[in-house]
C-alpha cells in the first residue's frame, strides 16, 4: 500500500506481441518470435537473470526447472524452453545473426545463409527424437 492506504496498480501483463521482436521487411514492421539464446546469471526464484544479444531479461524457469550460472538456455515469450550447450548457443547467435542481415538487405542472401545455417546446409531432414518410435512401428 502506499502512503494513502491505497494499493498500488499492477502494470498489466504483457501481450503475446509484446514479447515478440518487431522486426522491419521492406518499411513494414512486422512481428516475429523466436528463441534467443541467454546465459544464466543467477537464479531469482522461480525465474532466472540472464544476458543475451538483447541485454539482461528476466526468463521464467518452471519449464526447465532451476538453472545454474553459466549455462545457455533457449527462451522463447519469456519463458526458459530448452538448456542448452555452448556450441549449440552460438549456432543459435549465427542464425539469429543471418536472418536479422537478410531481413535488413545487407550482404549475399545465399553467403549469409551458408554462414548462419552452415550445421543444416546438406544435411537431410531429421525426425524429432519422440516420433522416431512411431516410424519404427509403422504407425
Amino acid at each position: 500500500m502506499d502512503g494513502d492506504g491505497h494499493r498500488p496498480s499492477l502494470a498489466p501483463p504483457p501481450t503475446y506481441a509484446d514479447l515478440c521482436r518487431r522486426t522491419r521487411i521492406h518499411g513494414a514492421s512486422t512481428d516475429m518470435c523466436l528463441a534467443i539464446p541467454l546465459q544464466v546469471i543467477r537464479m531469482e526464484g522461480s525465474t532466472a537473470l540472464c544476458a543475451g544479444r538483447n541485454g539482461v531479461e528476466r526468463v521464467d524457469t518452471l519449464i526447465t526447472g532451476p538453472l545454474q550460472p553459466g549455462q545457455w538456455i533457449l527462451s522463447f515469450l519469456g519463458a526458459a524452453r530448452e538448456v542448452i550447450d555452448a556450441e549449440r548457443a552460438a549456432q543459435v547467435e549465427d542464425a539469429l545473426t543471418a536472418l536479422e542481415s537478410i531481413l535488413h538487405g545487407n550482404g549475399s542472401t545465399e553467403a549469409l545463409i551458408h554462414a548462419g545455417f552452415a550445421d543444416l546446409i546438406e544435411r537431410e531432414p531429421q525426425l524429432p527424437e519422440f516420433l522416431r518410435p512411431n516410424l519404427i512401428q509403422g504407425t
